[in-house]
């Protein structure tokens, strides 16, 4: 009896270990699913990277337009009643309420 665990012992512990880095190699810190996650992050990464660069592209493009040098009136009246919270008196101002309900007559 003794003899026969003693020949079993080597086998039982390398196929424990083979269990052993089959299990870390899918569930582990470095494993397959922490290689998706990582790569699912990255992605989310990406695609914020691509709305910010698209934004300060926007912005820089705004910016250029303020200038001095070559200064659009029209952009800075705009940007003035954006912040100062004013409008033009030929302006039409719709409120969200107003809006939905002609959009809802429209539809039918």
């Amino acid at each position: 009896m003794v003899s026969v665990l003693k020949a079993a012992f080597w086998p039982v512990v390398i196929v424990a270990l083979g269990l052993w880095i089959t299990f870390f190699s899918f569930e582990g810190r470095f494993g397959l699913k922490a290689l998706d996650a990582a790569e699912s992050r990255l992605a989310e990464a990406r695609e914020l990277l691509a709305n910010l660069e698209t934004r300060r592209d926007r912005l820089a493009m705004i910016c250029d337009q303020l200038d001095g040098a070559a200064l659009d009136r029209d952009l800075v009246e705009e940007r003035a009643r954006v912040v100062l919270g004013y409008a033009h008196p030929k302006d039409v101002i719709l409120t969200r309420s107003e809006l939905e309900r002609l959009i809802g007559r429209v539809a039918d």
